[in-house]
């Protein structure tokens, strides 16, 4: 589409449609969430963002954005396994997906854990998304939970827990695989 002076027109994000935002069904249960917004191009290709989120400790471990997607990529590469990971996902209300990600974001702030580095870039997905009504909570017992799912800096984050929080505020679990 070309503007008034010739040139390709420029949209912001915001301005293109939402085509889905899902969620892995689990993410309750686990305190951890796989959520995807997918937004039209006026191209017709998908814009998605894909995003990683520790509702109980971390806070945003992950966030990637998808450029140029087809429809067909998106439904049977892309939106079954995010992040190397089979989730099986629930369509989600947008507001209810920033909510999470930014209330997880602002908790592990408090503990010194900040969000992925590509969070500056990927945010831009939820331009013109509302806020959230709903009441969601962060950590268990509204303390930081630990939950040791194999990441390789167990220690440090253990260190910057007792620095932050204190000993005794806050716990540490081992996911079991099952």
């Amino acid at each position: 589409m070309m503007g008034g002076d010739g040139k390709p027109k420029k949209y912001s994000v915001s301005e293109m449609d939402i085509v889905e935002c899902v969620i892995g069904g689990d993410w309750k249960e686990r305190g951890l969430a796989h959520i995807l917004i997918t937004r039209r191009v006026p191209d017709g290709t998908l814009l998605v963002g894909g995003y990683f989120v520790d509702l109980l400790c971390l806070g945003l471990k992950d966030t990637a954005q998808i450029k140029d997607a087809s429809d067909e990529d998106y439904a049977e590469n892309i939106k079954n396994n995010i992040f190397n990971e089979t989730i099986k996902m629930v369509k989600c209300k947008p507001e209810l997906a920033k909510a999470i990600i930014e209330g997880a974001i602002e908790f592990a702030g408090q503990y010194g854990f900040r969000p992925n580095k590509r969070w500056d870039k990927t945010r831009i997905l939820f331009s013109g998304v509302g806020g959230y009504r709903g009441k969601l909570t962060f950590g268990r017992d509204s303390k930081p939970c630990f939950v040791d799912r194999g990441e390789t800096n167990v220690k440090a984050i253990i260190m910057r827990l007792e620095r932050k929080a204190g000993e005794g505020n806050f716990t540490v679990e081992k996911e079991e695989k099952g």
